[in-house]
């Protein structure tokens, strides 16, 4: 038997008790060492998500140590394993046109329950985007493989190129996850815009040139802040990661002319935002969203964790047990604390 934690409704979270599933040809039973808060797990369990219907098992960020293997499976019982919760298909067209983060298939096939005992890992996923974890890498910064392989896609979709300037908007742990990005590029200087003294905090320990509490900054002087860090220019990207209209239409004034903004967020279905066409188009403002990683993308958050070429420790705010999944989420939701990793 296995515990899971399960979203039944809006707010409605319960840790039910469970068969423990057998693997089939090329699938895994993975026992979890360590599964992470995520801003998705709150959003998920206030409202829900369309693509994870109710009821749910929840948690995405996920590593663990192979319990069981079927046949033919890539990894033995014993093997400590890093994965994505999801892979793209590998066929359909837009995997063919080299979009398989948009592959409808995975979102499909995703598979949750992080928050658990154990979980089914599917063939498809032990094939494409399971590695092993190496031994000294710990097992709350092994999970971070997901969350940090969607900020390498974006990175990648914007083109960040060494000494440009960069603006972040939101410090929590995925704004810091794309500030120690940008660092490892050779960016600079980096700001980082937040609210939420805790995370401003972390973002100045974790290596920005500057800090800004937007609070603090009402209208304009938001904007004419980042000029001033700039050079007088504004950033050449801005990367938004607050996941709300008003911060996609917060982003675009930060850049500077001819300068490019990543919506990285992902904001409620049917919201709109509102932008200055003048500027957007008399001073070329490049502005693009981006959605989930590639398997290429996960093999390069694999390699800089396994690396060591960035540090993730700073993310992880504290440790708790599998059962206090219910505070955790609170806390997040609240901002008084950045990733918290779970474990049986």
């Amino acid at each position: 038997m296995l515990r899971a934690f399960h979203v039944t409704a809006p707010e409605a979270l319960e840790l039910r008790t469970m068969e423990m599933p057998s693997p089939g040809p090329g699938e895994i039973v993975l026992g979890i060492r360590a599964a992470l808060t995520c801003g998705t797990d709150v959003k998920l369990v206030r409202r829900g998500h369309p693509a994870m219907p109710f009821p749910t098992r929840i948690g995405h960020e996920y590593a663990g140590v192979v319990l069981a293997a079927g046949a033919g499976a890539r990894f033995r019982e014993g093997d400590e394993i890093m994965t994505t919760p999801t892979a793209p298909c590998g066929r359909c067209g837009l995997c063919q046109r080299g979009s398989e983060n948009l592959c409808d298939e995975a979102m499909r096939s995703m598979t949750l329950g992080g928050f658990a005992d154990a979980l089914l890992v599917p063939r498809s996923i032990v094939e494409t985007n399971a590695y092993a974890k190496p031994p000294q890498l710990d097992w709350a910064h092994a999970a971070m493989l997901e969350p940090l392989s969607c900020v390498v896609q974006g990175l990648e979709r914007i083109q960040l190129r060494a000494g440009e300037s960069v603006a972040i908007l939101g410090a929590g742990p995925i704004g810091l996850m794309q500030l120690l990005l940008a660092r490892a590029a050779g960016a600079g200087p980096v700001v980082v815009i937040g609210r939420h003294a805790p995370r401003l905090d972390a973002a100045r320990r974790t290596g920005a040139d500057a800090v800004l509490d937007e609070q603090a900054l009402p209208g304009d002087e938001l904007a004419r802040s980042v000029r001033e860090l700039t050079g007088g220019l504004g950033a050449d990207v801005v990367i938004e990661c607050v996941a709300t209209p008003q911060g996609w239409e917060q982003a675009v004034p930060l850049a500077r002319r001819g300068g490019r903004v990543l919506w990285f967020g992902g904001c409620k279905p049917g919201t709109t935002v509102s932008l200055d066409t003048y500027r957007m188009h008399y001073d070329e403002i490049t502005a693009t969203g981006v959605f989930h990683q590639s398997p290429r993308a996960v093999r390069e958050a694999q390699r800089l964790l396994a690396s060591g070429e960035i540090d993730v420790a700073p993310l992880v705010s504290e440790r708790l047990p599998l059962e206090s999944l219910p505070t955790a989420l609170e806390r997040v939701a609240r901002g008084e604390c950045l990733k918290i990793a779970l474990a049986p």
